[in-house]
């Protein structure tokens, strides 16, 4: 009598469900494994071991597929054993029964070659996500080909089970020897390990056995956002000392430091979007980015500025012409320290790079320091929840690391809180 068990064999967060034949013949026990296309994560294999435990919706589905399509393999399986001398089953048997189930008698074969499943591995997830990130898989792909390109060590040869520490240490440094930063290189190898961990569960393409040691140890960028004193100092700016263009891109600066929105959104403010509650007024905006709307209160000092509109906005401008000029606003209060940071420049034969330096700090900013300064600013001040959601943010760990947050720092807000429930026994 021949039995079925359907086993997690791997130590990877994700991988192709084992199926485990077990049989006796002439007096002796064996066992012959093979990996079915059935894929599962290790934390929902757990959870579906124990269908009490199963609160979720959408595990429960995931449960009553992964059973009947069990069954019905397990059912082939066992009926072609039984029509089957036992002498003649082994792995290879095994496999042709799981190939002869999911009708790959003629399966095409997979190319383990890195440059050539890549392209595949792009037109096979291209329906399964967003525009923006097949775009990031895209560069991230022609990265790649460069750096194999470019390297003595790698070729069109190079397999995906090449890729392990000293892969990465290379790809590394070519990054950097092309003055890209290390945060976007990690960003780009971030893609490859995806691409991995998808060959390795749907195509069983195994990866080095030191791939588990690759380690993308980033230094942390630094933080840069203005402080509500330098708000101050750019708003007592006069308008005589800034002339009108530049009069105008400091107040649609101070708007998005005091409503913590990209300039995708900002400069798509409108006065149609406006209402009142309670005395109170709020914007509709609708964040092109996240495709998430969220409703934000306007503080009076928006208010003020937009008297200066007649009660509208100031003149919209693009993304290019607003980062050109703001960082001029910017070093006219003043705020010209020297810091660490990143500033992008032309490199001859390179194209754009993002270049880590010392530099006056007005250098540093761009359209982005508005959010990062509203939610850097107003963080401790207000709950954080609320705070997510005006930047948008879904996870709290992301807008903690956003404005350069630790544990360590909402322990110290959990003690305020505490301080102010005044606790008593």
């Amino acid at each position: 009598m021949a039995t079925v068990k359907f086993l997690y064999r791997s130590t990877r967060d994700i991988a192709p469900i084992t199926l485990r034949l077990s049989f006796r013949n002439d007096l002796k026990d064996h066992v012959i494994e093979s990996k079915t296309q059935i894929t599962s994560t290790k934390e929902d294999w757990k959870l579906m071991q124990n269908s009490r435990r199963i609160k979720d919706a959408e595990l429960k589905n995931k449960k009553i597929k992964f059973d009947q399509d069990t069954i019905d393999i397990e059912s082939h399986v066992l009926t072609a054993f039984n029509n089957s001398n036992p002498k003649l089953v082994n792995k290879l048997w095994l496999q042709k029964q799981l190939d002869s189930y999911y009708g790959n008698n003629d399966k095409e074969v997979v190319s383990d070659k890195i440059l050539e499943y890549s392209e595949r591995y792009l037109k096979l997830i291209e329906n399964n996500i967003t525009k923006t990130t097949h775009t990031r898989y895209n560069t991230a792909n022609k990265f790649l080909m460069r750096f194999i390109s470019e390297n003595e060590f790698y070729n069109h040869d190079t397999l995906i089970s090449d890729i392990d520490v000293d892969f990465y240490n290379e790809y590394r440094d070519y990054g950097l020897e092309n003055e890209y930063s290390l945060s976007t290189i990690n960003k780009y190898f971030s893609a490859i390990k995806t691409m991995c961990n998808y060959a390795y569960a749907y195509h069983g393409i195994q990866l080095s056995h030191r791939y588990n040691l690759i380690k993308m140890n980033s230094k942390r960028m630094p933080i840069v956002y203005l402080t509500m004193d330098e708000l101050e100092l750019i708003n007592s700016l006069e308008s005589y000392q800034l002339g009108p263009k530049l009069d105008n891109i400091r107040d649609w600066l101070l708007i998005s430091c005091l409503t913590g929105q990209r300039i995708s959104d900002f400069m798509k403010f409108n006065t149609d979007n406006i209402r009142e509650v309670d005395g109170i007024k709020v914007i509709d905006v609708f964040q092109k980015k996240g495709n998430k709307s969220v409703t934000i209160p306007l503080l009076d000092p928006v208010l003020e500025i937009m008297k200066k509109y007649n009660g509208d906005f100031p003149k919209k401008l693009s993304d290019q012409k607003y980062n050109d000029y703001v960082k001029e606003v910017v070093k006219l209060a003043g705020i010209d320290e020297i810091v660490y940071g990143g500033v992008v420049k032309v490199i001859p034969g390179k194209g754009k790079r993002k270049v880590m330096g010392e530099y006056p700090r007005y250098e540093l900013i761009s359209s982005h320091v508005g959010r990062r300064s509203f939610a850097t600013n107003f963080y401790g001040k207000m709950r954080t929840p609320l705070l997510m959601n005006i930047t948008g943010h879904v996870k709290e760990s992301t807008f903690l690391a956003y404005i350069g947050k630790t544990s360590k720092d909402t322990a110290v807000e959990a003690a305020r809180e505490f301080k102010k429930i005044k606790i008593k026994l």
